[in-house]
């Protein structure tokens, strides 16, 4: 333990040590104009040091980390938004197959017999488009079956009901699309 006090105050008095044995005599040599410039030196060397090594990069470390912070909020701001859009689309069922929509309508309504034809029609927009023909549906039948096609989120685009020789029986020629 004595050992370390030693070794403490040695090094405690080594600058003055340094300053009396060795830098005071070449320092008392120098002319008056060099004096000044060594105090010069001495006074703007450690405010240089702290300047351009401690405060500078600091600052740049700080700028940086500031704007890496405002991109980490734009990232959890379109985060929060694709977060809220997805729960928002997993709430509403995926669109049925418009084609199986309407099969299952005409069965469930009971005038699948009664279609002649189901024929996918070409739509540019995206959008699923059918062309239905039935022959000698009951129109009894027709009418809920056209609500359930609107229900069930087709879309009547072209609808032509015709009469035939046997009564409550109609002939039909529909475009829907989803």
């Amino acid at each position: 333990m004595m050992r370390w006090n030693v070794v403490l105050r040695r090094m405690r008095d080594l600058p003055a040590a340094l300053w009396a044995e060795r830098l005071e005599p070449r320092y008392r040599a120098l002319q008056p104009r060099e004096q000044r410039v060594v105090l010069l030196a001495v006074v703007a060397l450690p405010v240089i040091v702290v300047i351009f090594g401690l405060l500078l990069p600091a600052r740049d470390r700080l700028e940086a980390a500031q704007a890496r912070v405002v991109q980490l909020q734009r990232q959890r701001i379109e985060a929060e938004r694709l977060a809220d859009r997805l729960r928002h689309a997993a709430r509403r069922p995926a669109p049925e197959n418009a084609l199986a929509a309407v099969e299952k309508l005409a069965r469930d309504h009971g005038v699948r017999s009664a279609m002649t034809r189901i024929k996918p029609q070409a739509d540019f927009s995206g959008r699923q488009t059918l062309l239905l023909q039935m022959r000698g549906a009951p129109f009894a039948r027709v009418v809920p079956f056209l609500r359930g096609l609107i229900d069930g989120g087709l879309e009547i685009l072209q609808a032509k009901l015709s009469a035939t020789a046997v009564p409550g029986r109609v002939d039909v020629r529909l475009v829907v699309a989803r």
